[in-house]
């Protein structure tokens, strides 16, 4: 086999593309060369500190533009590698942002879509969890049956039940830590939830909008949400909040209202 025979090029990055943050000399000649000849690359790393869309940003910056598939890392490999031998399983990650994001980078995983981490400033206090999706299962409080059902606007879900990995069960028996929540939702999120539905005007400089700004927003994203789920195809959750765009639209605006109704009651400000 000659080098004439490869058709595709397996590159490390750091000590061989580039060194810190200089390109090697005839790096770039080297990527234009494979391209014109037809053949291909990959770029590897064993760093997993870093996720490919770093590497991305990076190669850019030194002159080389190429497409995130074009780069593989070896915490994505590892989050491959895992779900081919436990699908559906959980997985305790311990690593900064750019690894969890590998490993939920499939945030319609339900099981793989719920994380916690710690920033890398050690001076910052703060835990952050996420993402948004999937929420209830997030705090541990949703079985298959129930979530299948939807969620209904009343009710103290976080509270409710104690199951596995339920951190915010446990935080909310905290009596300063529910004092805290309940602060937030009326010095932060109720003035916002007041824009959003109508019962205030945004003031100068809010970034907040009225619902309806936000449905004209991402209208076009979510016809494709429907296209690739169509409502035909699922019972239960989905059906339940509406089998088109409009109609989902509408069932969250009076999910909301219910919603907001609740925890004012529930939270009534002393």
């Amino acid at each position: 086999m000659t080098l004439q025979d490869v058709k595709c090029f397996l590159l490390d990055m750091d000590g061989t593309f580039y060194l810190g943050n200089n390109l090697i000399e005839g790096s770039l000649d080297f990527i234009e060369k494979v391209r014109t000849t037809g053949r291909d690359f990959l770029f590897l790393t064993n760093n997993s500190s870093h996720n490919a869309n770093f590497y991305v940003k990076r190669l850019h910056g030194m002159g080389l533009d190429v497409p995130r598939e074009k780069i593989l890392t070896s915490g994505e490999a590892t989050a491959d590698k895992l779900n081919q031998l436990y699908p559906g399983k959980r997985a305790f990650v311990l690593g900064n942002e750019y690894l969890i994001e590998e490993f939920t980078k499939n945030y319609d995983a339900q099981g793989s879509s719920q994380f916690f981490y710690k920033d890398a400033d050690a001076v910052d206090p703060l835990i952050y969890a996420g993402p948004c999706w999937d929420y209830d299962l997030c705090c541990g409080n949703i079985r298959t049956g129930s979530f299948q059902k939807g969620s209904l606007p009343t009710g103290d879900y976080l509270t409710a039940s104690a199951s596995k990995a339920n951190l915010y069960w446990l935080l909310s028996k905290q009596p300063d830590f529910m004092e805290l929540v309940i602060s937030e939702y009326w010095n932060t999120l109720r003035p916002a939830l007041q824009i959003i539905l109508g019962e205030a005007e945004p003031y100068e400089g809010c970034q907040v909008r009225p619902f309806e700004d936000y449905v004209a927003a991402i209208q076009d994203s979510a016809a494709m949400n429907f296209a690739r789920w169509p409502a035909g195809n699922v019972t239960g959750y989905y059906t339940g909040s509406g089998k088109n765009f409009d109609a989902s639209c509408k069932y969250l605006l009076s999910w909301m209202k219910k919603r907001v109704a609740y925890l004012s009651k529930n939270w009534a400000a002393e």
